[in-house]
């Protein structure tokens, strides 16, 4: 039942020979805001009957990817998820002036793919959402922005606008409260190294934190990230009882090895001097 209402799906008949069946539920009928009622009828029978597992599978849309820009060196790709859990509050997303066109394309995030020098290939080292959050493949994430609710479990800083300079690799971010940043990336079989300048954030930096570390922990040998060093010689593991430690770099790494995201790199986050910017 959804919206008060009750759909009839098809009637199907379990035999011993037939003991597993599936149902199609119409687009559009599932809600995501209110609550939903899965009722099964049986019809009377001679053999009892008793339901062993009921599971449910989303059908998600498919990605929209959506060519920015291509040179031998550097592949710049918009993606339109079949599904964004940001859609509702900004349906516009994030937009991009289209290069050497009039007019903007709507994309959630933008993938970027460098070529691999002892290869013919391109890997992908960097991806930017729309909620502000890039992403270095494949681990932990950095929200690059002051959020909107500093409560949130997920912080959010929606861009609404991504300018793309390839030729230097650089973005320009403008943010939906009025912030703007500009990054600029470089690439080798060594790591990324991603630089944030030209920061304009107009909430206070006490209350609203510039940049924010994602990741996620089980246990030690299951994880994004297991430790942290801040300024090369204070070490603390992830979840152990600190709140807060100063200095001007901080490495987030694992210590052990991990089984899971075995390609996640280790982050460090430098504050690096107005002349080094």
């Amino acid at each position: 039942m959804q919206g008060g209402r009750w759909q009839a799906l098809d009637e199907l008949e379990f035999t011993t020979f037939s003991t597993e069946h599936t149902w199609l539920i119409p687009s559009h009928s599932w809600s995501p805001s209110s609550d939903n009622e899965i009722r099964l009828v049986v019809k009377p029978c001679q053999q009892q009957v008793v339901f062993d597992t009921i599971k449910l599978d989303a059908s998600r849309p498919k990605d929209e990817l959506i060519e920015q820009y291509a040179s031998a060196n550097v592949v710049y790709q918009g993606v339109r998820p079949g599904f964004w859990q940001h859609w509702k509050e900004h349906p516009a997303s994030m937009t991009r002036p289209k290069r050497k066109l009039s007019g903007y394309t709507r994309v959630d995030n933008i993938r970027v793919f460098a070529k691999v020098t002892w290869t013919d290939g391109y890997a992908q080292v960097l991806v930017i959402f729309q909620d502000g959050f890039d992403n270095i493949p494949f681990g932990a994430s950095i929200n690059i922005g002051q959020p909107q609710n500093t409560s949130d479990h997920r912080l959010y800083s929606p861009i609404s606008l991504a300018s793309i300079d390839p030729k230097y690799n650089r973005l320009v971010l403008r943010y939906y409260n009025g912030n703007k940043a500009t990054l600029e990336f470089e690439t080798s079989f060594i790591g990324t190294r991603l630089k944030v300048r030209d920061i304009n954030f107009k909430s206070s930096r006490v209350t609203h934190p510039i940049m924010t570390f994602r990741s996620m922990w089980v246990s030690d040998g299951h994880s994004d990230t297991d430790h942290v060093k801040f300024d090369g010689k204070i070490l603390r593991h992830i979840i152990s009882n600190w709140m807060e430690l100063y200095g001007i770099s901080a490495v987030f790494f694992r210590r052990y090895i991990s089984t899971h995201n075995t390609q996640g790199p280790d982050i460090t986050i430098t504050f690096l001097p107005k002349a080094d910017v």
